[in-house]
């Protein structure tokens, strides 16, 4: 069975994930749906996509699709969201979830009511060294996880149009754009802890922007064990690549971008190598690839996808979590619904 999936926005993430769906043998990119027109024309004609609409209600009502990739900015993400589950389609989402914690709880009822799937587009799960370092963690080998750290580190600002610059319609500038990716990647390394305690700092005036330009973030997960992250826009030096992840336990030492793993034995301490290469870009094609046939297995089988919407409502917390410490000086504590 053949899949009809379509997509919402015309910009370079949307590219990213057309040419992920036109790589699943199972699937079909059926439709686009944007909202300026000559931009709209050049990506149904880059990508030869049967049906062009110039709104989400056009596509929807005309009932051409099984599947929705969201790849909008992040202001249209709630409403998008919602308008495809309470239709019944499938959706893909791109990160954050929504502006806010009350626009992603409205995402997460709108998904349990309709029974449609819905997954985050968190694309960093899909690489073979995260993979990796995620099995060396899980399985004990470094032993218990004391502390951690991820690093979503930019040069040159964000990835994406002058609308991030608005809090109104980013929900936040470093943190909630590269700083996300990172935050899930080290959760999803550590197995999906729940975090306790969160305290931020963050800083202003790098740009003319109106969010932040750079974040330190400190979580304190269920197990006690410590995360710093630090998300920038406008470094001089970005000193690791973006979502750069490292684990400290009480045996050993693991990263990823390079990858490797440092175990003590008993006479010395140990170093592997998995030999897994950096991926060239990064994140490259492939991994959108992977996680679209991913997304494409889920639809068949049916099955709750992972990142799903309790992932992205829980990223969500922790972030607005840090916004809140950052702006009143305060630990903020958490408490997550099991």
């Amino acid at each position: 069975m053949s899949y009809r999936i379509a997509i919402a926005g015309t910009g370079s993430m949307a590219g990213m994930h057309a040419r992920a769906i036109q790589a699943q043998p199972d699937a079909e990119l059926c439709a686009v749906a944007g909202h300026t027109r000559e931009r709209l024309r050049k990506f149904a004609a880059e990508f030869n996509i049967p049906r062009a609409y110039d709104s989400l209600d056009d596509l929807i009502s005309m009932r051409a699709a099984d599947a929705l990739v969201i790849a909008t900015p992040n202001y249209l993400h709630a409403s998008q969201a919602i308008q495809a589950l309470q239709a019944g389609l499938h959706v893909l989402i791109e990160r954050p979830l929504g502006l806010d914690l009350a626009q992603a709880r409205a995402i997460s009822g709108a998904s349990q009511y309709s029974g449609a799937l819905l997954m985050m587009a968190h694309v960093y799960r899909f690489d073979p060294q995260v993979i990796w370092l995620r099995e060396q963690v899980l399985s004990g080998r470094l032993g218990p996880v004391l502390r951690s750290r991820s690093l979503a580190l930019r040069t040159s600002g964000p990835m994406g149009g002058a609308w991030y610059k608005e809090k109104r319609h980013s929900g936040g500038g470093a943190l909630a754009e590269a700083g996300l990716d990172a935050l899930d990647t080290l959760r999803f390394i550590l197995g999906n802890p729940n975090p306790v305690n969160v305290y931020a700092r963050m800083e202003y005036g790098f740009s003319s922007s109106e969010v932040e330009d750079a974040a330190d973030v400190l979580v304190q997960w269920e197990d006690g064990s410590v995360s710093t992250l630090g998300a920038a826009w406008h470094l001089p030096y970005a000193e690791a690549p973006l979502a750069f992840t490292e684990v400290y336990g009480r045996d050993g030492y693991g990263q990823i971008y390079p990858a490797f793993v440092q175990v003590r034995t008993e006479n010395s301490l140990v170093r592997e190598d998995p030999g897994i290469p950096m991926d060239d870009p990064h994140p490259s094609q492939e991994l959108y690839n992977r996680q679209m046939a991913y997304f494409v297995q889920c639809i068949g089988l049916n099955y709750p996808p992972l990142p799903g919407v309790c992932e992205g409502e829980l990223n969500q917390q922790i972030l607005e979590a840090a916004y809140t410490s950052a702006r009143t000086k305060q630990v903020g504590k958490l408490r997550v619904k099991t």
